[in-house]
């Protein structure tokens, strides 16, 4: 009986060393890619280093949006937006490079919008993580 305490002791001990001495936890993040309700546009979302891209996938004559929206670590919630305004040439044309705390989630639009500030339509929506 002595034995099995004395092992189990040194395995609990073992572990629990172990854990603490574990470095701080590590998020995976999660990509997205999104496709506007008629297929027109796409955005991508890239967690490592945040990067959101928009792609005019159409060419119907209207702009790609790509919307990136989370919550902030201090509560405040937050919007970037891009556009593809160079027409359906196989490129993203806009890219962002935003600043988000790994691990937060971030709702990511794909939209069409006619012009540099016309109403946004035909918007679909993914979720994400930083």
């Amino acid at each position: 009986m002595r034995r099995a305490l004395a092992a189990f002791s040194l395995i609990f001990t073992t572990t629990l060393a172990g854990i603490v001495v574990t470095p701080g936890v590590a998020f995976a993040g999660q990509n997205a890619i999104v496709d506007s309700t008629n297929g027109g546009s796409q955005a991508h979302f890239h967690h490592d280093g945040e990067h959101l891209y928009a792609c005019d996938t159409s060419a119907n004559g209207v702009r790609a949006v790509a919307i990136a929206s989370w919550i902030g670590t201090d509560g405040v919630w937050r919007t970037a937006e891009v556009q593809d305004a160079d027409g359906a040439n196989g490129n993203c044309g806009g890219h962002g490079n935003l600043s988000i705390t790994d691990g937060i989630y971030v709702n990511i639009y794909a939209c069409e919008r006619n012009g540099a500030t016309g109403a946004l339509r035909n918007c679909g929506v993914k979720t994400a993580q930083a």
